[in-house]
């Protein structure tokens, strides 16, 4: 009763581990994916039954029906035929249901890791780290296929399984019919044995690829995070690259060693059951031939016959075997992963479920709070004291490198959630703010200038050019642009005018082609041209670092400026440029640290008016 009772828990847990509502396939993937399931079980089913069309061929003839015979052994020669056209149809239909099932489950894996990442916590031999971005993209990735491939997997299975039971119960009705019943019996009893030992042999499979997995898994998830640093380092030397280059081949050793090992122990196995199907067939086909009274023509159709039918029915074991060994794979993924991906899935519906207010705010209070990005909370950002951020505040935000600057407009921003949320409406109403948060160096993929700006391929269509214009000469960068794009002799600039010039080159470079100082207002100037009203704060972390004094201090000003133009929002520019922001800026935010606590200090300036 107690193995009853664990096999019914595992089974319950599973159903734990499958019942992610966000992991629930599209209806169009459901759609196509059943289509394409019911379509291979016919096909699947009416070639199984072809393999019996030699036999029935054969009872034709004895019965005289003589165009029957010649009907079942054409259908039977056809097979192949038939098989070949069935498999240009199925080829078609997978590539089609691949092309969606990528589409789909990459933007549901994109999704996840761009709303948790840098906010996923693991335990890792007792110590709680924080886990990669690229191993969440991975883990994700691998959870949603396994829980897919599943259910792709699980109604064909079960398809199969019947189907060879239908099989076997046939071929006994034809060696009663054909055979006494103690060759009908000794045939039966070496088939049974022969099931038996194929599926003793599959279950050494699964042991063994269950062993395997985990540390596969693991080495190819380290594969990519440490493929992913090499692509984003900036390599200050040759040494550098060749110490993170070496940590990289052999980890790959280390990975193809396991692989490698994994491949021979699997294939022994296969082996062995490959040797067992070509014995219990030599055998059938010996005892038929030894038991018949006299061997002529009709003995040999019958062995034939018969010997098709039963190499159909092991090649069906053997396929059941693989969709058991893929559906097993995908069960042990989706255990495996299971903890990892609730993990990353408790902290997506955590920030998904984030209510962001979309009506304007008069102001917004945030209470006393303790908060960090540690998970050791060794460092604590700590606010004593309520204090009120009002529209069209201009707030300074300055201190020591590692006191919390960061941290509080994650958390002023949304991007960061405490447990005890300190953000209070001027409606009463607790929540986090809908805004922007710039990080300097992550704003910009390098793609077409222009595509990046107004995050559409088809800028000649759908670029508002006054409002784009606008941006860029507040930011000091038309002047720029227009030297490059005159100085460019890959461009024909030829009868343009300056605003069409400067429109190609942004159309044709792309965002590396460009200085850090101007990267940095690029990303600047993509922030201000896709806010929209909902946008009630915007965050700013070293946003102008890279630019000389002059051009900084230009660039403050339109911002907060171009920033009120709909309607009045809160402006927070954290950075170490404290005297160009502090004439203009009504707020100051500044630290006081104290061993490993950072405390916040709010000063107002009432004397010195916004810009």
């Amino acid at each position: 009763m107690s193995k009853v009772n664990q096999v019914i828990n595992a089974i319950r847990n599973f159903k734990t581990q499958l019942n992610f509502p966000n992991l629930k396939q599209p209806q169009q993937i459901k759609k196509l994916k059943g289509k394409i399931i019911v379509i291979s079980i016919i096909a699947t089913l009416l070639f199984d039954i072809t393999s019996f069309s030699l036999k029935a061929s054969q009872s034709a003839m004895k019965a005289g029906l003589i165009p029957l015979s010649i009907f079942m052994l054409i259908l039977y020669f056809s097979q192949r035929i038939l098989e070949s056209s069935y498999s240009a149809y199925a080829g078609l239909q997978n590539d089609i249901f691949k092309q969606i099932y990528s589409t789909e489950s990459s933007q549901f894996v994109m999704n996840i890791c761009n709303m948790t990442r840098s906010k996923v916590f693991k335990k890792d031999n007792g110590k709680e780290t924080l886990m990669e971005n690229a191993e969440i993209l991975q883990k994700s990735k691998w959870y949603l296929s396994s829980v897919w491939g599943f259910w792709w997997g699980l109604p064909k299975t079960i398809s199969q399984c019947i189907i060879l039971l239908g099989m076997i119960i046939a071929m006994i009705f034809i060696e009663i019919h054909d055979s006494d019943p103690m060759q009908t019996a000794i045939i039966m009893t070496l088939l049974i044995v022969c099931i038996v030992i194929y599926f003793i042999l599959g279950k050494k499979r699964l042991k063994l690829k269950k062993n395997y997995r985990k540390l596969t898994k693991e080495a190819q998830t380290k594969e990519d995070v440490l493929f992913t640093e090499i692509k984003n380092i900036d390599f200050i030397s040759k040494n550098d690259f060749d110490y993170h280059a070496k940590q990289f081949k052999d980890h790959l050793i280390i990975e193809n060693e396991i692989n490698k090992k994994e491949n021979l122990d699997l294939n022994r196995i296969f082996i062995q059951r490959s040797f067992i199907a070509s014995g219990f067939m030599i055998i059938i086909l010996l005892f038929k031939i030894v038991t018949a009274q006299t061997l002529d023509l009709s003995v040999i159709l019958n062995v034939i016959a018969v010997s098709s039918v039963y190499s159909t029915i092991l090649n069906k074991i053997q396929t059941i075997l693989d969709e058991c060994e893929t559906l097993a794979d995908n069960i042990i993924d989706i255990t495996t992963l299971y903890p990892d991906f609730k993990l990353i899935n408790d902290v997506y519906i955590e920030e998904a479920n984030k209510q962001f207010n979309k009506t304007n705010v008069n102001s917004i209070t945030i209470n006393p709070f303790y908060a960090t990005q540690d998970p050791k909370k060794r460092y604590l950002l700590k606010n004593d004291t309520s204090f009120n951020l009002n529209k069209g505040d201009f707030a300074l935000v300055h201190g020591p490198t590692g006191c919390g600057k960061s941290t509080l407009l994650l958390l002023l921003t949304g991007k960061l959630r405490i447990q005890n949320n300190p953000i209070i409406f001027s409606s009463g109403e607790s929540g986090y703010l809908n805004s922007i948060a710039y990080q300097t160096d992550k704003a910009m993929a390098n793609g077409f200038v222009i595509n990046e700006l107004i995050l559409n391929d088809n800028p000649d269509t759908n670029t508002d050019y006054t409002k784009l214009f606008e941006i860029l000469h507040g930011l000091c960068l038309y002047s720029e642009f227009l030297r490059m794009a005159k100085s460019d002799t890959d461009i024909n600039l030829a009868n343009l005018s300056d605003d069409d010039k400067v429109f190609q080159l942004l159309k044709f470079r792309k965002t590396r082609q460009f200085s850090s100082g101007q990267q940095q207002r690029l990303a600047i100037a993509k922030l201000l041209y896709t806010m929209t009203a909902n946008h009630q704060v915007i965050a700013l972390d070293e946003a102008f670092n890279r630019l000389d004094d002059s051009t900084a201090e230009k660039c403050i000003h339109f911002v907060y400026e171009y920033s009120q133009k709909d309607i009045h929002r809160i402006v927070l520019l954290a950075t170490h440029q404290i005297e160009l922001v502090r004439p203009i800026c009504n707020k100051e935010i500044s630290f006081v640290e104290n061993l490993n606590t950072s405390s916040i200090k709010i000063n107002a300036i009432p004397s010195l008016s916004t810009p």
